[in-house]
């Protein structure tokens, strides 16, 4: 079975990563593995093909059917996606700016997967952490600021 996986996706996808397949007009679903990812993408369209190799035989034929699937080891329990552009470094490492009551907090973190234009912290911050997108003017740690939300 062959799929198509977008440019910016493609760094998650790995040879031998188990997936879940779902073919749903069948309701049957099956394991398999990737086997193998093309080394360059479509120039028309920048998709990369992948394929996956089922490990359980279906009893239909699965050809010209939809499928979902869905890589096994893809499990985001207590990940918190944040914006790329808010995450900044120095020789001390990678951190982000938190608003903490009037303050900005600078707090150290440590990254996981991307996906798109946000990015997994899997280290220093916590599900309804406020991250600082944007300032008028460079931030410091502790300085006082104002929140200002656009509508």
């Amino acid at each position: 079975m062959e799929i198509k996986v977008a440019d910016m996706d493609i760094d998650q996808v790995k040879t031998g990563t188990e997936v879940q397949v779902n073919l749903q007009t069948l309701g049957e679903n099956l394991k398999g593995s990737i086997s193998d990812i093309s080394a360059v993408s479509d120039s028309s369209s920048g998709m990369f093909l992948v394929t996956v190799s089922l490990g359980e035989e279906s009893t239909n034929s699965a050809i010209g059917l939809m499928a979902d699937i869905r890589l096994s080891d893809n499990k985001e329990e207590n990940s918190v996606y944040i914006p790329a552009k808010s995450v900044q470094s120095d020789d001390s490492g990678t951190y982000v700016y938190k608003a903490a009551d009037t303050s900005a907090v600078k707090v150290p973190v440590t990254l996981g997967k991307k996906k798109n234009a946000y990015i997994e912290v899997t280290q220093g911050l916590s599900t309804g952490d406020l991250v600082i997108l944007q300032s008028s003017k460079p931030l410091t740690d502790g300085e006082k600021i104002s929140i200002l939300t656009v509508k």
